[in-house]
């Protein structure tokens, strides 16, 4: 699968291939300038900060560099006096059953152009990814972020907009100072090229062409003083040469022969002291620029090393920080499961508590109203025993006397 990408700073060509787990991306692209490839470009990968690896571009500008998987990573691309390009690649998402015997780990950008950047203009855009990649499961390949890149060119072309006048005006200085040289216009020629440089200050062309300048000034200077020279050996010469008609011709001879060696041994002498002093020079310089890159690859290994332990201290302290929260989370957990199961015994209890008390009045008051049935039966028992007796005592009582009666 293959999808392009046109951008008036920057072109890609993305092609997309599967991955699997036990694999190493392997990320490949051309360096261009002016459509050239750009020699000597640095490519860094980076993982939360920290250099993961890095490589050089060959003369094409050509470059391959491995992304390792199952992660979060960000390409910077560089070059001294150019502005700085990033690509943002996650490796995350591949699916575990993917193998590096079934697909070819490769994702390639068919070319990143990088510039010198303009005074006046507003790059920050550029501090973030041009490019976002992802493993896309759907499509079962890596691919770009389509939204975040189509966001990405509207601000691109901004910028664009934005260089272009001060294209016109950095072309139109050039152009003006090449014709003050055709016309040895030496003042106008070089307040035109220091004009363009005012635009873009890292420029080869201009400064190539004030370099030119300074050297045609020496020259002209140069023919002048010969000029003069010849001039005044001229007036010289004729002078000597009525002396030398004066005197005698062996004298003229001998002063000829003195005037030539001086001549010989002054030239001599400032040949060898011209070569010293620019070999003296050569070596300084020499030992300057070994200094200083030494110097510089010493502050970004200790930097670089900083940096590393930093990130290593945070993640322990994170890593400390997580399992602490943890412990102290499954405790409360088992503190609150255990107060919880004692209430729900101690609540079980008191019902069951509240359930015997409640049985246990229900039988004491159906005991007490067995009692009350039982005694209110035997005295309305009684009182009928008594009311028989009674109406029995009567009715005998009535009887007898009915009896003595008669």
């Amino acid at each position: 699968m293959k999808k392009c990408i046109k951008i008036t700073l920057f072109a890609l060509c993305i092609s997309s291939q599967t991955f699997s787990q036990d694999w190493v991306l392997q990320f490949k692209s051309r360096i261009e300038k002016d459509d050239k490839g750009l020699a000597g470009a640095t490519i860094t990968v980076l993982k939360g900060g920290s250099q993961i690896s890095q490589v050089v571009t060959s003369a094409d500008g050509n470059f391959k560099i491995d992304i390792p998987p199952n992660d979060d990573f960000i390409v910077v691309i560089s070059k001294e006096g150019h502005r700085t390009k990033k690509i943002q690649i996650s490796t995350k998402g591949v699916p575990p059953e993917k193998n590096k015997d079934n697909f070819k780990n490769e994702f390639k950008i068919e070319a990143i152009s990088l510039f010198e950047p303009y005074v006046g203009v507003d790059y920050s855009p550029l501090d973030q990814p041009l490019v976002k990649v992802n493993y896309n499961g759907a499509k079962n390949v890596f691919d770009y972020d389509a939204a975040y890149s189509d966001q990405m060119l509207n601000t691109l072309g901004r910028l664009r907009a934005t260089e272009k006048s001060l294209d016109l005006k950095y072309t139109a200085s050039n152009a003006a100072g090449d014709a003050a040289i055709r016309k040895r216009d030496w003042v106008n020629a070089k307040s035109s090229y220091n004009a363009a440089l005012e635009v873009k200050p890292t420029a080869t062309y201009p400064k190539e062409q004030l370099a030119k300048i300074e050297q045609f000034i020496k020259d002209e200077e140069a023919a002048k003083a010969k000029a003069e020279a010849d001039k005044a050996a001229a007036a010289k010469a004729a002078a000597d040469k009525a002396a030398a008609d004066k005197l005698a011709a062996d004298k003229a001879a001998a002063d000829k022969a003195t005037a030539d060696k001086a001549a010989a041994d002054k030239a001599a002498a400032d040949k060898l002291a011209a070569d010293k002093a620019a070999a003296d020079k050569a070596a300084a310089d020499k030992a300057a620029g070994e200094k200083a890159a030494a110097d510089k690859a010493a502050a970004d290994k200790a930097a670089a090393d900083k940096l590393a332990a930093e990130n290593a201290a945070k993640e322990k302290a994170a890593a400390d920080k997580a399992a602490a929260d943890k412990a102290a989370g499954e405790k409360a957990a088992a503190d609150k499961a255990s107060a919880d199961k004692a209430a729900a015994d101690k609540l079980a209890a008191e019902n069951a508590a509240k359930e015997k008390a409640a049985a246990d009045k229900l039988a004491a008051d159906k005991a007490a109203a067995d009692k009350l049935a039982a005694e209110n039966a035997a005295k309305e028992k009684a009182a009928a025993d008594k009311a028989a007796a009674d109406k029995a005592a009567g009715e005998k009582a009535a009887a007898d006397k009915l009896a003595a009666d008669k």
